[in-house]
């Protein structure tokens, strides 16, 4: 569930105005640090556990695909999507 690489100063965003999503719900506890990387000074970030990373796409899916009610599929296309990040 590791999903994206960060570097320390990303996490210092207060300005709510031009928060990057990762940063927020790192702040908010939907985001773990899993890993840092010395060599490249990046932290990966990583859903805490399975019933977070559940919630988030039941959530994100009908905001990413336009569809007021959850669909199965849309969990496989947000699944790439995160895949990829």
């Amino acid at each position: 569930m590791k999903i994206i690489g960060h570097k320390e100063e990303d996490f210092g965003t207060f300005d709510l105005d031009r928060i990057q999503l990762p940063t927020l719900l790192f702040q908010t506890g939907y985001l773990t640090i899993q890993d840092y990387d010395p060599r490249t000074k990046n932290f990966h970030l990583a859903y805490p556990n399975k019933e977070v990373f559940e919630t988030m796409i039941k959530i994100l899916a009908p905001i990413l695909t336009g569809s007021l009610a959850f669909d199965p599929k849309a969990k496989n296309i947000v699944d790439h999507v995160w895949r990829h990040l």
